[in-house]
């Protein structure tokens, strides 16, 4: 356990966990390039985390451009879209 937590202090400020969190919800563009760049430095787990945060935002800052009369719309679909996906995982499983 010891060895992992160094391991991950070694790790350059961009790819710190924190860091990441950061830079996808402040910086949605620069935070999605510095993942999808990195994705195969993380682990499998922490890989999974960051892409599913990264897509859930970036619907959600997609839907941002939108006009009005296309958002509830948009976040109605979007809802039906993640609850099917889920229930197909949780069949699947």
């Amino acid at each position: 356990m010891t060895g992992d937590n160094a391991a991950k202090q070694k790790r350059p400020w961009y790819l710190r966990k924190i860091w990441v969190y950061v830079m996808i919800l402040l910086l949605f563009p620069i935070g999605a390039i510095n993942v999808l760049v990195h994705r195969n430095y993380w682990q499998r787990e922490e890989r999974r985390e960051y892409i599913g945060i990264l897509v859930i935002l970036g619907y959600l800052w997609i839907l941002n451009f939108l006009p009005d009369r296309f958002s509830w719309p948009g976040i109605s679909i979007g809802l039906v879209v993640l609850l099917v996906i889920g229930a197909l995982q949780l069949v699947r499983n």
